[in-house]
């Protein structure tokens, strides 16, 4: 039938993942701009950035319900779509990191840099794509 998603309730554990994508964005930005993290500025970057995220939604949800054959409920779909957010993640945390050690920040590095995470995520959105959307592998 349906795909299983065991753990957490399915809403609880969509939440403390956009939390967690929110917090390291709002932890990145200080880093990156300033070379520095205070409460205040993860505070602001979490606020003035949480459109990101708030559109990220809003695509995930217009695919997802877009879907004829959609395998799972929405909610656990959005899980799944933000699951997906693993390799971006990884990468700001760690060109921010970089960052601040080296002071390294040069745009065609970051553009360079932003392939693997590419490749990692089309890999990603492609399985998402044939187990919870139902797609052929073809479609996917």
């Amino acid at each position: 039938m349906g795909i299983s998603v065991t753990g957490a309730a399915p809403g609880r554990r969509l939440m403390m993942r956009l939390c967690i994508i929110l917090l390291t964005i709002a932890v990145v930005i200080p880093v990156m701009s300033v070379q520095r993290v205070t409460m205040g500025l993860v505070a602001v970057a979490a606020v003035s950035w949480s459109f990101v995220v708030a559109i990220q939604i809003a695509v995930a949800v217009g695919v997802i319900m877009s879907a004829r054959e959609r395998r799972i409920d929405l909610v656990p779909a959005l899980d799944l779509w933000f699951a997906g957010h693993l390799p971006y993640s990884l990468w700001m945390l760690a060109v921010a990191a970089l960052a601040t050690s080296s002071g390294l920040v040069d745009p065609m590095f970051l553009f360079a840099t932003a392939v693997v995470p590419s490749a990692w995520t089309a890999w990603i959105v492609a399985a998402f794509c044939r187990r919870v959307l139902g797609n052929s592998p073809s479609t996917a």
